[in-house]
C-alpha cells in the first residue's frame, strides 16, 4: 500500500511540473525583426547549407504582443511558443495552425517545420537579427 501511494505520488509531481511549458510568452530574444541569411533542404542527397541572396529582403517579425509580420509567413497573422523549442503560427482564416522548431544561438534564429507539414528529407531556415 505505502509502494502504491509513494508512485503516485511521484506521477502526481512529474505531472504537476510537466505543464506550464504551454503558450510560454515571448522573450526578448525573439522579438524583433530577422532576416533570411540562409536555407537548406535535401533532395535525396546531404544537407547543406545555402547562402540567400545578399540583397535578399525576406524577413520575420515578432511582436511582443503575439503578433507575426514580415514577408516570409504571409499565410499566418499571429505566433505563440508552445515550449522552448516549438512555435506555432496560426491566423489567417482557413489556413491551419503550423508548428516550427526554432533555435535562438548568437544572434541567429533558425527554423525548421514541426509539423502537420513537414519535409521528409530535411528543411530550414536561418535568420539573423537586425538591429
Amino acid at each position: 500500500m505505502k509502494k502504491n501511494t509513494i508512485l503516485s505520488l511521484i506521477a502526481f509531481i512529474v505531472i504537476l511540473t510537466s505543464c506550464g511549458k504551454e503558450n510560454a510568452t515571448p522573450t526578448n530574444e525573439l522579438t524583433g525583426k530577422w532576416k533570411l541569411t540562409s536555407y537548406y533542404y535535401s533532395a535525396g542527397g546531404p544537407i547543406t547549407w545555402q547562402n540567400a541572396s545578399p540583397d535578399s529582403l525576406k524577413t520575420v517579425e515578432f511582436n511582443d504582443d503575439g503578433n507575426l509580420g514580415g514577408n516570409v509567413y504571409n499565410k499566418y497573422s499571429k505566433y505563440t511558443l508552445k515550449d522552448s523549442v516549438i512555435i506555432t503560427f496560426t491566423g489567417v482564416t482557413g489556413v491551419a495552425a503550423q508548428n516550427y522548431s526554432y533555435q535562438l544561438k548568437n544572434n541567429e534564429l533558425i527554423l525548421s517545420p514541426a509539423g502537420p507539414i513537414m519535409c521528409i528529407e530535411g528543411c530550414g531556415s536561418k535568420y539573423v537579427k537586425i538591429p
